[in-house]
């Protein structure tokens, strides 16, 4: 089962800007420990679909998708650092 994102994931994730081959090739084994099920694809999807909602370009159901995802899958703290990110 996946891991809750968190915002070490995150992190890992900024510090490889997002890159998963650079990631793969250059990473840490315990960075390594915290991908293992999918996280970093779930952190860029959510990504994504953060744009698409501050942009205005998603329905009010896919944005009621992602709310419903971010509860389930991130902590709150990592929820705030996702949505900053794509606010700037």
């Amino acid at each position: 089962m996946m891991q809750l994102i968190t915002k070490e994931h995150v992190r890992i994730f900024d510090k490889y800007l997002g890159d998963d081959d650079g990631f793969a090739r250059c990473s840490t084994s315990h960075e390594k420990e915290y991908f293992q099920k999918g996280e970093w694809e779930l952190i860029v999807s959510i990504l994504q679909d953060l744009a698409l909602v501050n942009n205005e370009l998603a329905s009010k159901q896919c944005e009621e998708e992602l709310n419903i995802r971010l509860n389930k899958h991130v902590e709150f703290d990592a929820i705030e650092v996702l949505k900053r990110k794509t606010n700037a």
